[in-house]
């Protein structure tokens, strides 16, 4: 069971897999980054080597989360190294087609858990 004593737990945890080498991507909100870099939370992080995944455009600085999300309110954003984006934003590509809201397959839903609450993306995730 997820717990605050787990190393990678939440949105800060996923920050910490992401900077130790041991993720690819974090989804994260859009706090995190300058709360755990640049002298704060983790040691040795700066925030100018993180860049936002943007859809239809070039990757950006974190500071500018505000034209930079994928769902309709940019409470989260999706982080990854600059080597893995391109893969990163075709997996999410793919998968939002079979998976997402208008999708024709009820086996898996990305944006709405059956079993728990929030379980890979925020149920309440509107994407358009």
């Amino acid at each position: 069971k997820a717990s605050t004593d787990e190393k990678y737990y939440g949105y800060a945890g996923a920050f910490r897999c992401l900077v130790e080498d041991a993720g690819d991507v974090a989804f994260i909100k859009h706090t995190i980054v300058p709360e755990n870099s640049d002298g704060l939370g983790l040691p040795g992080v700066n925030s100018a080597d993180y860049q936002l995944i943007c859809p239809g455009k070039a990757p950006v600085p974190v500071t500018e989360y505000a034209s930079c999300h994928l769902a309709l309110v940019p409470a989260h954003a999706v982080v990854t190294r600059p080597e893995s984006r391109a893969e990163v934003v075709r997996v999410l590509t793919d998968e939002q087609g079979k998976f997402g809201a208008a999708a024709t397959d009820a086996s898996f839903k990305m944006f709405q858990s059956t079993t728990g609450k929030n379980l890979l993306f925020q149920d309440s995730t509107n994407v358009s």
